[in-house]
């Protein structure tokens, strides 16, 4: 369901989420109900725009009471679901043509992820927000979002990604991106800090 969501394959993924709805019971009171909310409010904001009319209509059902699930979990917990109550109403407003709100809510999205170190979250917010300024023609802003979506995503360690965002937005990464070894490099040097936080009396080595 969510490698599918982040490889853009939407209506594959409607599929993996309406199966895996069925067994949601089985594992109440788990993370795995809040990716679930979470990817599936996505997902169907991603398929909104080829939808029918009746179809729409549903999914804006839907992605509102999800929003909701997700609004009360972050009131008890907004290191782990604020983030993505923003992203959730950032796509809602999306869709619903209220784009300047969305443009705030996926900036706030961005905030909240980075305080709470959710790496992979935040990746997802830059580069819907990238998305979102393509739809705006604003090529300068999307070009900046898509990079940063890049970043996290290869910190995150989500090559696959990385290969597929550089292949369908090539010309968002035209004359922006290093070289392979500069590269290499960035990876390196984030996860040198993130073990320098776990770990500070150990971190003593220098990257070159």
């Amino acid at each position: 369901m969510r490698l599918c969501y982040l490889f853009h394959q939407y209506h594959r993924a409607i599929e993996f989420s309406t199966f895996a709805e069925k067994y949601l019971e089985g594992v109440t009171a788990t993370q795995t109900v809040v990716q679930f909310y979470f990817y599936d409010c996505l997902i169907r904001t991603a398929i909104y725009p080829f939808s029918d009319r009746k179809r729409q209509n549903k999914i804006i059902q839907r992605v509102r009471s999800n929003i909701k699930r997700m609004k009360k979990w972050a009131h008890f917990s907004k290191i782990n679901h604020c983030h993505k109550h923003h992203i959730m109403q950032a796509e809602l407003l999306r869709v619903t043509g209220n784009f300047d709100d969305s443009l705030i809510h996926y900036k706030e999205a961005i905030t909240w992820a980075q305080k709470s170190e959710y790496i992979n979250d935040e990746a997802i917010a830059n580069e819907l927000a990238a998305q979102m300024y393509l739809i705006l023609s604003d090529w300068d802003n999307a070009r900046l979002y898509m990079y940063r979506a890049r970043q996290c995503y290869l910190q995150w360690g989500a090559i696959g990604v990385v290969k597929f965002l550089e292949e369908r937005y090539y010309q968002l990464f035209e004359g922006i991106m290093g070289s392979e070894k500069n590269e290499e490099k960035i990876l390196i040097w984030f996860l040198l800090q993130k073990h320098h936080k776990r770990f500070p009396e150990r971190f003593y080595w220098i990257v070159y």
